[in-house]
Parts: C-alpha cells; structure tokens; sequence
C-alpha cells in the first residue's frame, strides 16, 4: 500500500512553511491537507487484531513480522491512524525511510495534530540526512503537542541522550528555535 504523492506534497509543504516560519502557508497546507477525503473505515475487528500483534512483535523486536502484521492491519482499515503510525515506526527501526516517510505522511493525514507521526517523520527525516525538514518536523510536532511542556522535556533529553551525534545537535537546534 503507497499513498498517493499528494499527500506527502501537502504534508512537506506544512514542513517547508514551518522551515520558512510563514504561519499563513502553514495553516494553508494544513487546510489542504485536511480537504483530501480520507477513506471509509474497514474492517476494524480484524485491524486492531492485527496492529496488536504487530506490537506484540515489535515488543519482541521481530521487526520484519511486525512490519507485516501492521501492513495487514492497515489493509484492513485504511483509515486506522495508530496502525500507519506503528507501521512507520516499525519500518524507521529497520532504517527503511523511504518506506516508512510514506506512512508517517499517512499518519499525518489521517491525523494532522498527531504530535507522534509528526515526531517520527522528523526522525525520519533526520535518518535520511534531511536535516532542515527534521528540525521543521519536530516544531510541527511541538505546535500540536498537547503537552509542549513534556515535549521540550524530551527534546532537552534528547539532545542530550540521544544514541548518535546528530540526533542530539537536531534536538538542540529544535531547542534554541523554540527560545
């Protein structure tokens, strides 16, 4: 399953207004994004079976199966925001970004103030050597969040933290934009 590329358009023109700091193309691209029609829900039985199996391997970090529980639950309800989302993730941990950018922008679809899918395509991002449009990401990610002040908790740990170099100078560049 691939999404159509006007999806992921719209979700980086969000990403590039944010980048350029212009609030007017910002809230344009999220109207945008929010006019493309979303599709009817499925089987959401069978879906929710097959996303907590999914997690179960993913847990167990059987990725290559979680992958494939995930993309059977998505099959079965497209419009299953939290399943694109673990799908994404599932395929980011196999450093698969090509793959999993797609459903990150899904995600964000389905879901455009989901702090998580717009955290996740910034680390995305951040793998692929994106660099400006991680930091532009994860701010998205901040404006949604329901709880900014955890968020810039988390990004202070991060850049601190974090297992690999960039990921700690991509968090303190978030940091010092949200000063």
């Amino acid at each position: 399953m691939v999404d159509d590329p006007k999806i992921q358009r719209h979700v980086f023109a969000v990403v590039e207004a944010k980048r350029t700091k212009n609030e007017t193309a910002l809230d344009a691209s999220l109207s945008a994004l929010k006019s493309i029609p979303i599709p009817e829900r499925g089987d959401r039985v069978s879906a929710r079976a097959s996303n907590a199996e999914g997690l179960t391997k993913l847990q167990a970090n059987d990725l290559s199966v979680a992958v494939d529980r995930f993309r059977d639950g998505l099959f079965a309800d497209p419009g299953d925001v939290e399943i694109a989302n673990n799908l994404a993730y599932a395929l980011s941990k196999m450093d698969r970004e090509r793959e999993a950018i797609p459903f990150y922008a899904r995600a964000i679809w389905l879901a455009p103030d989901r702090t998580t899918a717009w955290a996740g395509l910034a680390v995305s991002l951040g793998k692929s050597g994106r660099l400006e449009e991680t930091v532009a990401a994860y701010l998205v990610a901040y404006k949604f969040s329901r709880n900014q002040e955890k968020t810039k908790l988390f990004l202070q740990k991060q850049s601190n933290d974090a297992d690999n170099i960039r990921e700690r100078e991509l968090s303190q560049r978030v940091l010092q934009e949200l000063d």
